[in-house]
This record gives structure tokens, C-alpha cells and sequence, in this order.
């Protein structure tokens, strides 16, 4: 799991994304972006992506953190 924030030095998480497609991963790896962004084009840019999970507004809510947990045991720990 990857808990991808779009705004980083260096490499934004757009970028980011872009190097992380072309590996090729035997295992599934679910990204989370996590972004104080509330344009609509970063939501619709990250649909975009097949690995993309959700895209959740910063700050991060206990209840997103509990969210994602559960679905990461109930896909990983089958």
C-alpha cells in the first residue's frame, strides 16, 4: 500500500505515478493519494490510473485511515 501525496519535492506524485506504471510488480499495490488538492481535475486525473484506490482530501480523518485498513486486511489477509 502507498499513501501518495501529490505535492513532493523532486518528483510530484503525478510524476511519481508515471515512473511507478512502467514497473513491473508481481504483487498488487494499491495507491492511496492523499492531498490538501480539491481541484477536480486531480480527482478525475487520478481515476486515470488503474492502481488508484482513492483519492483522499488532507487532513487525513481517523475514519479514512480506519477505512482503508479494514479493506487492506479483508483484500491481504484473506
Amino acid at each position: 500500500m502507498i499513501l501518495l501525496d501529490l505535492s513532493m519535492p523532486v518528483m510530484d506524485g503525478w510524476q511519481f505515478l508515471d515512473e511507478f506504471t512502467k514497473v513491473k510488480i508481481e504483487k498488487k499495490i494499491t495507491i492511496y493519494i492523499v492531498s490538501s488538492s480539491i481541484d477536480p481535475m486531480d480527482y478525475e486525473r487520478a481515476k486515470s490510473y488503474n492502481d488508484i484506490q482513492n483519492y483522499i482530501i488532507k487532513p487525513v480523518q481517523t475514519e479514512d485511515l480506519k477505512s482503508i485498513l479494514k479493506i487492506f486486511k479483508s483484500t491481504y489477509e484473506a
